[in-house]
């Protein structure tokens, strides 16, 4: 009965329902979009991130991989530590090339560390110590080459591809591997690297590993692997950039609700000075009031997350240095938030207009002119 009646109410007045609908709808994909977003590109790192090993150490207070800075004094006496097995150090960065402005460059001294999180899907492995390189599948085809052609990253560096790779990270795929000295060279980082990852020996604990580093190296940053992500100040500002956005979606939502509502309330005055007095009681009323509001945002959540689909979609095809980095997806958990955001729009948007509504006296309000 109130939902019949909530929607006869809503479509007294079709337009403004719809652009109060709409404006939720915005709020809302906005949301989903920067969230998708983040969580997409969060979780294809994390995918990316080798799992063989215990341990990462990067610079104290890098905000990021990228801008970690590991001095050969700072790595190389790591594996006389007692307890750690294998220490690999990993250069990573980006070079502008001819045919980009953004082509990451991942060096390694050992593929080790990375067949876990790749798959070669053509031709082969190559060697770190000669100038040889693997490609990710998106950078093969953006850049139009095949297998056994040469590359020139850098003024008379001339790289021969040995074979394609992909990690089902889009910003990985559209990059390459390469030898850790050769590495060096195109970022131009002299012997720093980025970051140094460690196994530990079998029968000593990664806690008491990291503990002995960081007594004997405090300049650096050690972390489990599992939480490289989590230490990533970019994730951590587009998390609150998120938080920010979800806000301000609400309160802008909030207002088109509140508007749409009192305005339904002082329209339908006699309506409910009637209604009252044919016994319905003034949580009966302020039941339809939420109805209504409800109504609005539930389908504002349904619009608002195609058009927050249509965003992402949009930002992958578009081919743009980093907004082409994620996929086109939406998560269960973003559509369920999206929903539970949606709920909360509609239950405090509709708190004031029900208070006014279930405050008038039938009189007065059959009266009202």
């Amino acid at each position: 009965m109130f939902d019949t009646l909530s929607v006869k109410n809503l479509l007294r007045n079709k337009i403004r329902s719809f652009f109060t609908m709409l404006g939720v709808a915005l709020g809302i994909a906005l949301f989903v979009s920067v969230t998708s977003y983040s969580s997409n590109l969060k979780s294809q790192l994390q995918d990316a991130v080798t799992k063989d090993f215990d341990l990462i150490i990067q610079s104290k207070g890098a905000s990021s991989p990228i801008a970690s800075r590991l001095m050969p004094s700072e790595y190389r006496n790591i594996g006389t530590i007692q307890g750690v097995n294998d220490v690999i150090p990993i250069a990573i960065g980006a070079i502008k090339t001819k045919q980009t402005p953004y082509f990451l460059i991942v060096g390694t001294s050992t593929l080790e560390p990375l067949l876990n999180s790749m798959s070669l899907i053509d031709g082969r492995l190559f060697h770190p110590d000669k100038k040889e390189i693997l490609l990710g599948r998106r950078a093969l085809s953006a850049l139009n080459l095949n297998i056994n052609d040469t590359i020139e990253l850098a003024e008379k560096d001339e790289f021969l591809i040995t074979g394609t790779f992909v990690t089902g990270s889009r910003l990985i795929d559209k990059g390459a591997v390469v030898g850790l000295p050769h590495a060096m060279h195109l970022l131009k980082r002299g012997e720093d690297v980025n970051l140094v990852l460690i196994r530990v020996a079998e029968g000593h604990k990664p806690g008491k590993i990291k503990t002995a580093i960081t007594r004997e190296l405090p300049s650096v940053s050690i972390m489990k692997t599992k939480d490289l992500l989590s230490e990533i100040r970019l994730f951590q500002v587009v998390e609150s950039f998120s938080l920010g956005i979800s806000a301000i979606a609400l309160i802008i939502s909030c207002i088109f609700v509140v508007n749409t509502l009192m305005m339904s309330v002082y329209e339908r005055t006699k309506e409910i000075g009637i209604l009252m007095a044919i016994g319905w009681s003034r949580w009966m009323i302020t039941k339809t009031i939420f109805a209504e509001s409800i109504i609005l945002c539930l389908i504002g959540s349904i619009l608002g997350d195609i058009i927050g689909y249509m965003f992402i979609y949009l930002f992958s095809a578009s081919g743009i240095t980093g907004l082409d980095w994620t996929y086109a997806s939406l998560s269960p958990a973003t559509i369920l938030h999206s929903i539970i955001l949606a709920l909360t729009l509609g239950l405090v948007g509709a708190v004031y207009p029900s208070i006014v509504a279930s405050r008038f006296s039938p009189a007065q309000a059959i009266r009202y002119e």
